[in-house]
This record gives C-alpha cells, sequence and structure tokens, in this order.
C-alpha cells in the first residue's frame, strides 16, 4: 500500500499510532490503523490474509508484524481453524489509540 492512496483519515489514525509508539515500525502503525479502522465498522476480528491482500503485503510480513504487537500488548491474535496459516488479529482496547 502507498500512503499516497491513504485518506486523510486513515492518515490521522496512523499518525496517532505513531505519537503514543515512536517506537513502532511502519507496517505495525499501519496494521493497528487497519484494525481500528475496522472495528469502527463492527469488524472486531480481522483476518490476517484479508489484511494482508489490501496492504498488498505478503502475509508473512503481516503476521511477523501481528507478532510483534502481540509481544508488545497492542493486539491480540487467535488461530484461524483450518489448513491455512491465518490468524484472527483484534485491538487489546485499553491500548488503542485516543481519539482527537
Amino acid at each position: 500500500m502507498d500512503l499516497e492512496q491513504l485518506t486523510p483519515e486513515q492518515l490521522s489514525r496512523l499518525e496517532r499510532w505513531l505519537q503514543r509508539h515512536p517506537d513502532l515500525d511502519g507496517l505495525e502503525a499501519l496494521l493497528l490503523e487497519r484494525l481500528e479502522a475496522g472495528e469502527a465498522v463492527g469488524k472486531g476480528h480481522q483476518d490476517s490474509g484479508r489484511l494482508s491482500r489490501e496492504l498488498d503485503m505478503s502475509h508473512a510480513l503481516v503476521r511477523r508484524a501481528a507478532s510483534s504487537l502481540e509481544a508488545q500488548g497492542l493486539v491480540e491474535t487467535a488461530s484461524r481453524r483450518g489448513a491455512g496459516p491465518g490468524l484472527w488479529l483484534a485491538l487489546i482496547h485499553e491500548n488503542a489509540a485516543p481519539r482527537p
């Protein structure tokens, strides 16, 4: 995903995450932004495979970023049922970025 493709609202959420957690890398912050955006439309858990396609990133990179975010206590992950490597991802609410 190219930053020029992001809407002003998406950029604002991304900026809030980076300000609150300056140690995040770009993909981690983008993943948090997508999870926050999903929650805003009622998607509490999101599929790592779908997120990788939306972000035009390899699934392995998304999984690695999700694992790092889980270790930091920012997201929770759960294995999806079935033979695939997919994960369910969700924000941990006490760590959600504050609204402006």
